[in-house]
């Protein structure tokens, strides 16, 4: 059996421990809503703009400065990656 002192140390550290889960559980829920927040302001626009050398048009989105290619003179991006 296991002596009183040793066993109210287990109760105390599995409650400590509890809490911590509980504390980080509830840090990761705060940036998962700030993540969610950030994108609903994130809202890109399609553009079609003429960027590349051939006279059709390309289909993009612009996020971060980055573009995102859905079509490449006027042929889906799919064609391009084979």
């Amino acid at each position: 059996m296991t002596p009183r002192p040793t066993l109210y140390l287990m109760v105390a550290m599995t409650m400590i421990s509890t809490c911590d889960v509980d504390r980080k559980t509830n840090n990761l829920g705060s940036k998962v809503d700030s993540i969610e927040s950030q994108l609903k302001t994130m809202q890109p626009t399609l553009q079609v703009e003429n960027v590349l050398g051939d006279p059709e048009p390309e289909k993009f989105y612009e996020i971060d400065g980055q573009r995102v290619y859905l079509e490449m003179d006027g042929k889906p991006v799919e064609q391009y990656c084979k």
